[in-house]
């Protein structure tokens, strides 16, 4: 009798387990693991978004200003929201991305920062996701590549 019982705590415990495993694995709000379908958009700059493309989308647009709280530049745009980067993933905020149906635009003075929470929403399935860049080249692609004439091999 009393090995039955321990038998039974056993099957529970395993059996609790079993489920938790299974609602982790097969829940709704997990990570994308597509790499090569995330890099594209970043190498071919179709993440990236200025303000004269932006005039050329149709339909509505969400302004997200990714700057943390007190720190905010929104213009007066009726759909804008402010959000701290790290505050994107709380409940609320990812409901109301998750529900728009339009353009999301990112903006942050901090493109780093921008293109960090890019590849999280995206990851997480949201599409029709951008980032807004006052221009379409980065910094490090503007000068052309010098190599270091001070090294070579040693006389």
């Amino acid at each position: 009798m009393e090995t039955l019982l321990k038998n039974k705590i056993l099957i529970a415990i395993l059996l609790f387990i079993i489920v938790l495993v299974s609602i982790r694995l097969f829940g709704s709000g997990h990570f994308k693991s597509d790499t090569k379908k995330w890099f594209e958009p970043s190498a071919n700059k179709t993440n990236l978004i200025t303000e004269e493309r932006l005039k050329a989308i149709d339909g509505k647009k969400l302004y997200i200003n990714l700057s943390p709280q007190g720190q905010s530049n929104t213009d007066n745009l009726n759909s804008s929201i402010s959000i701290p980067a790290d505050s994107v993933l709380t409940g609320k905020y990812l409901k109301t991305i998750k529900n728009f149906s339009g353009a999301i635009i990112l903006r942050s003075d901090n493109i780093t920062l921008s293109s960090k929470v890019w590849m999280i929403l995206s990851q997480m399935g949201i599409s029709n996701l951008y980032i807004l860049v006052s221009d379409n080249e980065t910094e490090a692609l503007k000068y052309k590549f010098r190599p270091d004439t001070m090294t070579g091999p040693e006389l």
